[in-house]
């Protein structure tokens, strides 16, 4: 079995190392991470948040991490940016489900 970091690179910077997200593509734009921590949790560092898109559509059931990291749509696991249906740069507002 292969494992892939794909979401992160090594960093080395003086004194500290170790592995550190990239932003990804799967990432909301930085502006909502903070928000997200006023959220409760519905598992296990994880939230399930409500999207509302410049356009004016409203995505539901979208579970992320603290991070920020879309990890799930309406039920349908997202591993690559082609598993979702938006852009997450096109979110213009995030709002708890709980």
């Amino acid at each position: 079995m292969k494992f892939k970091i794909s979401k992160f690179k090594w960093l080395e910077t003086g004194r500290k190392a170790g592995w550190i997200k990239e932003a990804g593509s799967l990432s909301l734009p930085n502006q909502f991470v903070e928000k997200l921590t006023s959220f409760p949790e519905t598992s296990m560092g994880a939230m399930t948040i409500k999207l509302a898109l410049g356009n004016g559509q409203t995505i539901s059931s979208v579970v992320v991490d603290q991070e920020g990291t879309i990890l799930w749509v309406g039920g349908k696991r997202i591993e690559r940016p082609e598993d979702l249906a938006f852009k997450p740069s096109d979110v213009v507002d995030v709002t708890s489900e709980r």
